[in-house]
């Protein structure tokens, strides 16, 4: 097959992040292994290879190719009738990032599906999947930056809804009965919810990158510890806005930014490491957790006593899927 487009150059900054997402992949597949990284390459040597290759983007305008009737092997993934386009997003006038779309689908799904379907041929008219989310709530901005880093943005339909504890939106409790976002609405299954599971359900559907299989325990262990500095930080809120003034409790609010701290301490102490290595669901909830701190209780000064946390998050912030869910 051919696939006819305009190829742009990407910069080269976004280079050493694929890379090390696509080892981490075909690392997981030799587990229990102990995996091969980039750091075992000596810094100029690695950064001579680095010279040599060229990231690039393809805008696909026309597929040439034919389709064989049948080359299936006993064992070799989807059968010949299925449709593997709901984990492909990439058609005519969609881009596809150099090798990228391998991790999620074999060659030959990928020819199967750009020539048999004319779904991949031409963007869909309304997603097939919708979130309903608060437009400052950090777990809702957790599952909308897996979107953004799964290239999945125009699968899933968002939209933002106004829900608290004493009053929650009749659409969200349709839906999820506790009253709470973010929920995802899917045309084959029940909703999912709360913001782990739809973030594993999401990373199931684009070949699994976020929570890889070699330090999946440590990957689960660190979006815990993210979404309770979320839900520390959620509640102080709440205590602040939901309670009239005399009942609230600085002993409750101090309790909850103990928890905070703690977990800063931890992240800060034992953590760096794991933060500072290839992308996972781990890092996004962290940085999600970390960022709603800034917005909410950026006052309480958190930074100074954890500086390498601190130009971690600095970094990290930079990333499209972070600049794109920035609570206003």
């Amino acid at each position: 097959m051919h696939l006819v487009g305009e190829v742009a150059l990407r910069p080269q900054a976004e280079l050493r992040d694929l890379l090390s997402r696509q080892s981490a992949i075909y690392e997981d597949m030799l587990a229990p292994k102990t995996p091969w990284t980039t750091a075992k390459i000596m810094p100029d040597v690695l950064d001579q290879m680095m010279r040599q290759i060229v990231p690039w983007r393809m805008d696909i305008t026309e597929v040439r190719g034919t389709w064989k009737l049948n080359q299936k092997k006993p064992g070799s993934g989807a059968p010949i009738g299925g449709n593997p386009c709901r984990y492909l997003r990439y058609g005519a006038g969609e881009p596809v990032v150099g090798h990228a779309y391998a991790r999620r689908l074999s060659a030959g799904q990928v020819a199967a599906c750009l020539l048999r379907c004319t779904a991949c041929r031409q963007k869909k008219e309304r997603p097939e999947m919708k979130l309903l989310m608060g437009p400052t709530s950090p777990f809702a901005r957790k599952v909308a930056a897996v979107l953004h880093e799964l290239d999945m943005t125009d699968a899933v339909e968002q939209e933002n809804v106004t829900t608290t504890p004493i009053n929650s939106d009749p659409a969200v409790v349709a839906a999820n009965p506790l009253g709470k976002v973010p929920v995802l609405i899917r045309p084959d299954g029940p909703a999912l919810y709360d913001s782990r599971v739809i973030c594993r359900y999401l990373d199931s559907q684009a070949g699994g990158a976020l929570y890889p299989q070699i330090r999946v325990w440590e990957t689960l262990t660190l979006e815990a510890m993210g979404d309770a500095i979320m839900d520390a930080g959620v509640s102080m809120i709440y205590e602040i806005r939901m309670r009239p003034e005399d009942k609230q409790w600085d002993g409750w609010l101090d309790a909850q930014w103990a928890k905070i701290t703690s977990a800063m301490d931890a992240l800060e102490a034992r953590w760096m490491s794991h933060l500072a290595g290839p992308l996972d669901m781990g890092q996004i909830s962290v940085a999600c957790a970390l960022s709603y701190i800034d917005f909410r209780q950026g006052h309480r000064g958190w930074r100074a006593a954890r500086p390498q946390l601190a130009a971690w998050l600095d970094v990290f912030s930079q990333r499209a899927s972070m600049q794109k869910t920035r609570p206003e």
